[in-house]
């Protein structure tokens, strides 16, 4: 069920890299493209940073602004600091929501 306007809701993500530089990457389209080793989904239109805490947890909570359009479609993804990871990122599958 998508977030009411003016609803507080997260992005998070869990798993990761625990204690680690990370980015919420999202835009308004797919863009599905390779990159570092895996694949880009979102075009990028907003990179913001967060950190993974020990459990490898990032959260970066919002509200939903009431002045989105109905039916807007947002895609989201995130991309870790892994030097583990073939090219030093990982990411998860992305949403669209």
């Amino acid at each position: 069920m998508p977030a009411l306007s003016g609803s507080t809701t997260a992005l998070k993500v869990t798993s990761a890299k625990a204690s680690s530089p990370a980015w919420f990457v999202g835009g308004l389209s797919q863009v599905n493209l390779p990159f570092a080793g895996g694949s880009l989904i979102p075009t990028p239109s907003v990179i913001l940073p967060v950190n993974t805490d020990a459990t490898g947890t990032a959260s970066l909570p919002f509200v939903k602004p009431a002045s989105l359009p109905a039916g807007l479609q947002i895609s989201i993804q995130a991309w870790i600091f892994d030097a583990a990871a073939p090219q030093s990122v990982s990411a998860n599958n992305g949403i669209t929501s």
